[in-house]
C-alpha cells in the first residue's frame, strides 16, 4: 500500500511531520553548535530551512570559537593575581 503513494507526496508529508515533531519537542541552540548530528535538526525549525540553518549555526560556532579564544588569552590573568 505505502509503494501506490506518490514518493513526492510521501517526502513531504514526512518532512512536514519533521517540521512539526521539531518545533512542538525544541531544538537546543548550544547543543546543535557542537553536536553535528543534532544540527541536522535546525533545518526544520519553522522559518530557518537548510540554507538559513546552515549560517545559523556557523556563525554561533564562530562566536563561540570567539569567546573561547577570549577566555584562553585571559586565563593568564585570573591565574596571576589580577582580577577577573
Amino acid at each position: 500500500m505505502l509503494a501506490q503513494i506518490p514518493k513526492e507526496k510521501l517526502l513531504s508529508s514526512l518532512e512536514r511531520a519533521l517540521v512539526d515533531v521539531t518545533n512542538k519537542i525544541g531544538v537546543d541552540i548550544n547543543r546543535a553548535v557542537t553536536d553535528s548530528y543534532y544540527q541536522h535538526l535546525l533545518p526544520f525549525i519553522c522559518g530557518l530551512g537548510p540554507r538559513k540553518a546552515q549560517v545559523l549555526a556557523r556563525k554561533i560556532a564562530s562566536i563561540v570559537r570567539l569567546c573561547i579564544v577570549s577566555v584562553i588569552v585571559d586565563l593568564p590573568l585570573c591565574l596571576g593575581g589580577h582580577s577577573c
